[in-house]
């Protein structure tokens, strides 16, 4: 998916059921992550591996986020996560 397709977003937004499903897939992997640091023996390439598929999960994770909040914008729900009404 390039940056173009992302602002010209002609599709519906992501369900907040989505948004917490990305994050929770990143918070299990930071998890992995901390757990393999925690081992007697860490070898660099897997803790590089583990860091690199973080970066990417939470890119990814972001970018649902903000398609999901862009796409929703007026809607009642997302302005009260916000904490903004009309």
């Amino acid at each position: 998916m390039t940056a173009a397709s992302l602002t010209t977003c002609s599709y519906a937004p992501p369900t907040p059921r989505a948004v917490l499903r990305v994050h929770k897939q990143v918070l299990a992997l930071q998890n992995d992550t901390w757990r393999a640091c925690m081992r007697n023996t860490v070898r660099v390439s897997d803790v590089d591996r583990s860091l690199d598929e973080l970066e990417a999960a939470t890119a990814r994770a972001n970018q649902v986020y903000k398609r999901w909040v862009t796409g929703a914008r007026d809607s009642p729900g997302i302005l009260h996560v916000r904490g903004t009404s009309k």
